[in-house]
């Protein structure tokens, strides 16, 4: 029964739209120019196009469905509305510059249509009210008072000019109707009740580009009327030049920046491929600040739409496990759009992970990313199929990593202990003059960092028996397990204190203390040199002499 009254739905629509697009056809089309009649013909043809093959057609790809799908945005459909919208400004525009015999403030007013329809054009297609607080007002307000002034030019109008005077504000209304009226109230299976149907939520969105295809026609048949009458009459080459008006303002549209690849894009991880359950990740890019951190994620469905898809977005401690920050969000087709290789439509999902000021600084965090799905107020998470990214578990990859780092004021001028090519100093090392052995040996490390290579280096720390040449040795992190050396940043300003148990059976005696850097992979140390540039040998840097005492002596 529900599917019944679905069909009988549309097809009433349907009648509606060739019957109100007939009625228009007989009045005003006698009125225009050869150009006019085909350019008015040509979108009737591919609103028509768009109509059937979004309502009848089942198309064998999830490509396809989006392509033809009237209700999504960047395809078939919302390309052709856009363009329709542009078309009706640039023709506004070319009426408002050969007008010249109307008084200026007519002039005026054309070019605030013009304006008008233009900003909708370019809304229509990059969907910007939908990222928008009290979008409606962006309409509602300008669109009242251009339908004021539509009245005053239309009863000021000769009578051959009224009918098209008056095809303007009819059109904008009725794409106002179909665009405004069904997202105010939410009338996609929202809050009023004769939506549903035995269960079933029709489609009324339907109805919506119903409304919005012949309301941006019958502005456009208004402008075309007007530009085919104006006195004197247009010339040749600018007839002609409305055959072309179409391509160049699709030109512009796709050239904003919505429809390109994403290897175009700035992204960090644009060789990321994460396959969960219904959705896929292309790419990523990560922004790092102190107070957020911004990500986008590139996602792509894998039907037609996200139905219920959402993510969690987490910063985790790599050293500790704690969790110091989070976001959950439902994955959106209303962000910008792209086509991955193989013209797969993605979506580039934004967020703005927001830090607590609580949370400690200059440590390793893991960016986590899980998807979930929900479904009746359920939240269900989705395994991960198949990734080239490490995994925390079956539903949580470990997507980058990053440092929230620390603001800190370095001091103008410091004469480092010693430096180390790739970019590291050593600013300062504490260590005690004597300790016993079996003793926990403590040594502050004071280290900055100067544009670093970004690998992983560990630090020893090498006590050498003065009299016999035994040696001791421990080595570790720099900065701990909390900071390995591949996510150390320009700036960086840290200390580190290093408790280190010494055997009781060390030697007593006068030890000469060693530190340096090698690399993790293959033990190759990173060449040190003191204040002055001069190298030290086998690349130890010398911290000073440190005595140490019996166990049992006093």
């Amino acid at each position: 029964m529900a599917s019944l009254l679905q069909v009988s739905l549309d097809l009433s629509i349907f009648l509606l739209f060739c019957s109100a697009t007939a009625v228009l056809y007989r009045w005003v089309f006698p009125r225009f120019v050869f150009s006019a009649r085909v350019l008015a013909s040509s979108f009737l043809a591919a609103e028509a196009l768009a109509i059937v093959m979004g309502e009848t057609f089942e198309p064998p790809t999830a490509f396809l469905r989006w392509f033809w799908h009237l209700d999504t945005e960047w395809n078939f459909a919302s390309t052709l509305a856009a363009t329709q919208l542009s078309l009706v400004g640039a023709l506004a525009l070319c009426i408002a510059w050969l007008s010249i015999k109307r008084p200026f403030w007519q002039r005026v007013y054309f070019v605030a249509v013009a304006a008008f329809f233009f900003f909708l054009g370019y809304d229509e297609f990059f969907a910007i009210h939908e990222r928008s607080i009290n979008w409606e007002l962006v309409y509602i307000v300008p669109g009242a008072a251009l339908t004021v002034i539509m009245a005053v030019i239309y009863w000021r109008s000769s009578r051959l000019e009224k009918l098209f005077a008056a095809c303007i504000p009819i059109g904008l209304t009725l794409a106002a109707i179909g665009a405004l009226l069904f997202d105010i109230f939410e009338l996609r299976c929202g809050s009023w009740g004769f939506i549903f149907v035995f269960g079933q939520c029709m489609k009324l969105y339907i109805m919506e580009e119903f409304l919005e295809f012949l309301g941006v026609w019958v502005a456009l048949l208004g402008v075309l009327g007007l530009f085919s009458n104006l006195s004197p009459p247009p010339n040749s080459l600018y007839r002609r030049a409305l055959y072309a008006l179409p391509v160049f303002l699709i030109i512009v549209l796709c050239s904003g920046g919505a429809v390109v690849p994403i290897s175009q894009h700035s992204v960090n991880g644009a060789d990321a491929s994460v396959q969960g359950t219904g959705v896929q990740l292309h790419g990523y890019n990560i922004e790092n600040g102190i107070q957020s951190v911004r990500i986008h994620l590139f996602l792509s469905p894998s039907g037609l739409s996200f139905n219920g898809q959402g993510y969690s977005i987490t910063l985790i401690d790599q050293d500790s496990g704690n969790v110091y920050a989070g976001l959950d969000a439902h994955a959106s087709k209303k962000l910008n759009f792209v086509l991955a290789p193989g013209y797969i439509p993605v979506w580039r999902q934004w967020q703005e992970l927001q830090i607590p000021p609580a949370t400690p600084r200059n440590r390793a965090m893991w960016v986590v990313l899980t998807f979930w799905r929900e479904a009746d107020g359920d939240f269900t998470s989705q395994k991960i199929l198949s990734s080239d990214h490490p995994l925390l578990n079956d539903s949580q990859v470990l997507l980058d990593e990053l440092v929230l780092r620390a603001p800190v004021a370095l001091p103008a001028d410091y004469k480092p202990l010693a430096q180390f090519d790739g970019g590291y100093k050593l600013a300062a090392a504490e260590l005690p003059p004597r300790i016993k052995a079996g003793e926990a040996l403590s040594v502050t490390f004071d280290w900055r960092a100067n544009a670093p290579d970004l690998e992983d280096w560990a630090q020893f720390l090498h006590l050498g028996h003065v009299e016999s040449g035994h040696w001791w040795a421990f080595d570790q992190q720099p900065l701990g397990d909390r900071l390995p050396t591949r996510l150390w940043y320009d700036g960086l300003a840290d200390s580190e204190t290093w408790t280190v148990s010494l055997p009781e059976d060390l030697p007593a005696g006068e030890y000469q203390v060693f530190t340096g850097l090698y690399r993790l992979g293959d033990q190759t140390r990173l060449i040190a040199r003191d204040a002055s540039g001069n190298p030290f040998t086998d690349s130890a840097a010398p911290l000073g002499n440190l005595l140490i005492l019996n166990p049992n002596s006093e």
